[in-house]
């Protein structure tokens, strides 16, 4: 009685442990990442291939990121964003070009670890030293932008 009794409770809590599952709308996933710090960060991703996009809710409908300024959508964005999926990794680069640095742009690299939802930041601060960060991430939907 008693084993079963273990056997039922360590069950529960096995199933309690695990990660939470992707919400995926067609081919399309979405991850958010926050942190104490300010950091708030969200992209919506093609599952197969890594490429980022946004979603339109008047049209419902997913676009790259390279058509906002095409289809008529503008906003502060002046960068040039490429992103992968490599070994179940998100791997996105990002320049901006507006950025004051000497070389005439800054460059950053997050790497989100799509099994354990944490985001790895790497970019050149002051004096030219790497920093790097680490953000926990969550599943959200891709439509709406919620858990």
């Amino acid at each position: 009685m008693f084993k079963s009794l273990f056997l039922l409770f360590f069950i529960i809590l096995l199933e309690g442990c695990q990660q939470e599952k992707p919400i995926s709308y067609r081919s399309y996933l979405a991850i958010s990442c926050e942190s104490k710090e300010e950091f708030k960060k969200k992209y919506i991703f093609n599952k197969k291939n890594g490429y980022l996009y946004f979603y339109d809710s008047t049209n419902n409908d997913f676009l790259p990121l390279n058509k906002i300024y095409e289809e008529g959508y503008y906003g502060e964005l002046f960068n040039e964003i490429y992103s992968k999926i490599d070994r179940n990794k998100l791997k996105i680069t990002i320049l901006n070009y507006e950025s004051n640095s000497n070389n005439g742009f800054f460059m950053y690299e997050d790497v989100i670890n799509l099994n354990s939802l944490i985001l790895k930041r790497t970019y050149k601060g002051d004096k030219n030293k790497f920093v790097n960060l680490k953000i926990k991430c969550i599943w959200i939907d891709p439509r709406v932008g919620i858990k």
